[in-house]
């Protein structure tokens, strides 16, 4: 039986991974926070060891003898109070890269396409220079992904790097749960005429996606992870407006003035952090205003994968699954 190590298997990628492996018949142990909601992996039969990705004496504990080492925990968001997402991201992607190094495990490093920096041109491959932004989230992702390719360059480390775009689908907290929230309070609006592409992935997908790349890919190899259609956010807002019950978005906010709301924003929540998260940030008005279909050729060719959802699809097993829940 394959022993495999999954870091954030109590969230929204994690949890399906999970999922996945347990189906597959792996031994899955998963790290987790102690105020971690642990359902789903205790429903799977996974093996939980409590910790955090900043403390490298629980992550090697949860990494052991591990066979492969699925790094999908993260702070996923696109605003932290200041130094958590080196602490979380970089510096706990580095006690990871150590533990795994140490376990002599195969490592599949979870990225993010927010890496190539929002160049605003579609179908971009995997050979996109990366670029700093200066924004917490992505900067930290790519000292992540300099992390394990130090590791493979210098020690040996047998690692494979996967970067989602827009992943979607049942228990998502941000593009799903947390949209419907906002759309319902008449607090989201369309940045420009809501035409920029989303590379949007079914978590299904994408989890077929990572298990591939785990079983077949190279040492070293990197790739993008979409759903390979030029889908907007305006299609995903609606059909996700559709699917639950949402109030439809009816405002759309000239892309400058909301690239200038965003610094705004941003000063003042520095200003007075007690006071909450910007309303906008640069990264999320990136994320929603520049085009984010990227390449996934290289999965197609190197290890056969496709993906099979359509938005459409995708959105509907939202739907089932927001009734439902």
């Amino acid at each position: 039986m394959t022993k495999v190590a999954v870091t954030g298997g109590s969230g929204f990628i994690g949890g399906h991974l999970v999922e996945a492996l347990v189906s597959r018949g792996a031994q899955v142990r998963a790290l987790v926070r102690p105020t971690s909601r642990t359902a789903v992996l205790d429903a799977a039969g996974a093996e939980l060891v409590y910790g955090d990705l900043a403390d490298a004496a629980s992550v090697a504990a949860a990494v052991g003898d591990a066979d492969v080492v699925y790094h999908c925990g993260a702070i996923v968001s696109d605003w932290a109070a200041p130094g958590m997402f080196d602490v979380v991201n970089a510096a706990g992607t580095r006690n990871v890269v150590d533990a795994t190094v140490a376990a002599g495990a195969r490592l599949l490093h979870v990225s993010s396409t927010d890496v190539y920096g929002f160049p605003d041109r579609g179908g971009l491959g995997e050979s996109t220079p990366r670029t700093r932004r200066g924004w917490g989230y992505v900067d930290a992702k790519i000292a992540g992904e300099e992390a394990v390719e130090r590791a493979v360059a210098e020690q040996g480390l047998d690692a494979v790097i996967v970067r989602p775009a827009s992943v979607y689908g049942p228990r998502c907290p941000y593009f799903v749960e947390g949209c419907v929230e906002l759309m319902n309070a008449g607090q989201l609006s369309h940045i420009g005429d809501g035409a920029a592409t989303g590379g949007f992935i079914y978590v299904a997908d994408l989890v077929r996606l990572i298990l591939a790349a785990a079983d077949r890919a190279g040492r070293g190899e990197i790739f993008n992870g979409t759903g390979g259609r030029p889908e907007t956010w305006r299609e995903y807002f609606e059909g996700l407006a559709r699917v639950t019950g949402a109030s439809p978005i009816t405002t759309n906010l000239d892309k400058q003035e909301a690239f200038a709301l965003a610094e705004k924003y941003e000063q003042e929540a520095l200003a007075a952090p007690d006071a909450g998260d910007p309303a906008l940030t640069r990264h999320a008005w990136a994320m929603y205003a520049t085009d984010q279909h990227f390449s996934v050729a290289k999965a197609r060719e190197l290890l056969g994968w496709e993906p099979e959802t359509t938005l459409s699809e995708g959105l509907a097993q939202v739907g089932s699954w927001w009734a439902d829940r």
